[in-house]
């Protein structure tokens, strides 16, 4: 077998299909942020597509992240313009940009991307290749035709794929369960946050609310998520509208933007307009604003493994959540929260008003998640298990020179 020879400073690419705020966007750019750059040149290939959601891609930019937009990668499946961010992306590949020599280790993220930059790496000779999963596409929302299509070229994409990290145990079963790969390319390696930031000693709740106009003593229960079909904002809605009817004094907040948000509001006439309804739009404060929360609750019909529970359970809030991709390992009924059916409003409404009602109770499984969830939530031990994976396939092959123990470096501002 022939040795794969590599410059001492690996060269990376971490390669997704667009850099709006999402939880695999953030992973993809917390990599590049604190991987060991000694060792590892860190690098992004990314669509030119971000959103009301936010925008992620300047951040990177802004950071000093050397990126390489490649303007027909977009998310919508367009036979045209996919085969033309193909040809890009093998020219990316073949030429990267800046100089530095070839990339050893190509690490994709999401559908689009993940299938596309993969085929391109393989054909392009790339050493190693790996691909996160962050929630399977294939849901019982989605068309079989579609189902049917997504895994299929998933199938075909571990082919070209080395290792396979999946977000959360639940990905990882449900992969092996409909082909996708073999057990020993698959590791579980969760997505995490900045304990730092999110964590309630360093939020002021009663000035948040203040800010609000929130009365320090009323029920606050939230969300935060995009208004995307994934994260079923209108199911969320019902679910307040419900809560604010049986509890006059309590108070909702929903955190984000997205797509749907006008076709999601437009239907809700007066409610929209509630004032206890806190429709707070695109915010960067998301930890003060999950501090002025006592309950958090999640709508989706499918995730991999949300950021956004950690960080509301790292902020020793309760979660009121649907079972959807890894949530259940962390929310355990009774114990860190509840869990309810999918497209279930009432049930959402009705678990948090449980909660909203007996504080004590809220308080001591906030308590419960927050002691969890600092324990394996730590963004800083997610880029150490991603840099030791990159070790450990180099060494495979018998590329020596691992790093010393890990040391994150982290970009100002």
């Amino acid at each position: 077998m022939s040795r794969v020879v590599v410059p001492e400073r690996v060269r990376v690419l971490q390669a997704i299909t667009r850099m709006m705020v999402g939880g695999a966007q953030l992973t993809a750019l917390q990599t590049c942020r604190l991987i060991d750059r000694d060792r590892f040149r860190c690098e992004l290939l990314t669509g030119p597509q971000t959103g009301p959601e936010g925008d992620l891609l300047s951040v990177a930019v802004n950071e000093g992240t050397p990126t390489t937009v490649v303007e027909p990668l977009v998310r919508e499946i367009r036979p045209w313009k996919d085969w033309s961010a193909y040809r890009k992306i093998r020219g990316a590949l073949l030429r990267p940009p800046g100089g530095g020599g070839p990339y050893t280790i190509v690490h994709t993220h999401t559908s689009k991307a993940g299938i596309l930059v993969r085929r391109a790496a393989r054909a392009c000779g790339v050493p190693f290749v790996v691909h996160t999963v962050h929630g399977w596409q294939w849901t019982d929302t989605r068309s079989r035709a579609f189902n049917r299509l997504i895994r299929e070229s998933e199938r075909r994409a571990a082919r070209w794929t080395d290792r396979l990290i999946a977000v959360a145990e639940t990905d990882r079963v449900r992969g092996l369960e409909a082909g996708v790969g073999r057990p020993e390319q698959y590791r579980v390696i969760e997505s995490a946050i900045d304990l730092d930031e999110f964590h309630p000693a360093r939020v002021d709740r009663k000035a948040v609310r203040g800010e609000l106009g929130i009365p320090p003593g009323s029920p606050v229960a939230g969300t935060v998520g995009r208004f995307a079909d994934q994260k079923a904002p209108g199911v969320m809605l019902e679910a307040a509208r419900i809560l604010l009817e049986r509890m006059p004094e309590a108070h909702f907040l929903y955190v984000g933007d997205g797509p749907l948000r006008d076709a999601v509001l437009s239907p809700l006439g007066e409610f929209a307009r509630h004032p206890r309804l806190h429709l707070l739009g695109l915010r960067t404060d998301v930890a003060r604003l999950l501090g002025a929360m006592d309950v958090f609750l999640l709508s989706s019909w499918y995730e991999g493994m949300p950021r956004v529970v950690a960080e509301a359970m790292s902020m020793d809030l309760p979660v009121v959540s649907t079972p959807a991709g890894g949530v259940p390992e962390v929310v355990v009924e009774g114990e860190t929260g509840h869990l309810v059916p999918f497209g279930d409003p009432a049930g959402l409404a009705a678990a948090a008003g449980i909660l909203l009602g007996d504080p004590a109770r809220a308080r001591s499984m906030g308590a419960e998640a927050g002691r969890r969830v600092r324990k394996r939530f730590d963004v800083h031990l997610m880029v150490e298990r991603i840099q030791e994976l990159y070790e450990d396939l180099m060494a495979g092959k018998g590329i020596g020179g691992r790093s010393r123990p890990f040391r994150s470096t982290v970009v100002p501002g």
